[in-house]
């Protein structure tokens, strides 16, 4: 088997939107102005429609104090959600250099994955992109 090249980032929005899809598994949806939903069955997804269209509060996508996809890469609530919804075994913590270390297992006979990073947050986003096999190079290093 050969390893994929990896994923050139350049930007962390960039990143937030890789960690949103390829690791939680959400979709954006070009049906609903900046919506983005879990994978559904077609059956389920038009009656989520359905119901977004009469709910007042998704008329015109996210309100406007929700941010999709969240900031996983810069901030550290929205990547330690990743840590808690995913993460079979998760060590966060400061090398000696002063950059930040995370190794991630996102089940138990799963890939690990883990990444040395300036800050928690993208030691974490990076680290859960390789539990799926998901390298990544960030542009600006």
């Amino acid at each position: 088997m050969t390893k994929a090249e990896p994923v050139v980032v350049k930007s962390l929005r960039e990143l937030d939107i890789l960690v949103h899809e390829r690791v939680l598994g959400w979709h954006f949806d070009a049906s609903v102005p900046g919506w983005w939903h879990e994978s559904w069955t077609p059956e389920l997804k038009k009656l989520e429609l359905e119901v977004m269209a009469q709910t007042e509060r998704y008329k015109d996508g996210p309100a406007a104090d929700e941010v999709f996809p969240p900031h996983y890469s810069t901030e550290i609530a929205a990547a330690w959600k990743v840590v808690e919804k995913f993460a079979h075994t998760a060590d966060v913590h400061r090398c000696p250099a002063g950059w930040w270390n995370c190794e991630l297992q996102m089940g138990v006979s799963s890939q690990a994955g883990e990444a040395c990073e300036r800050t928690t947050q993208l030691a974490i986003s990076i680290a859960a992109l390789k539990t799926k096999d998901i390298e990544v190079t960030l542009a600006w290093k």
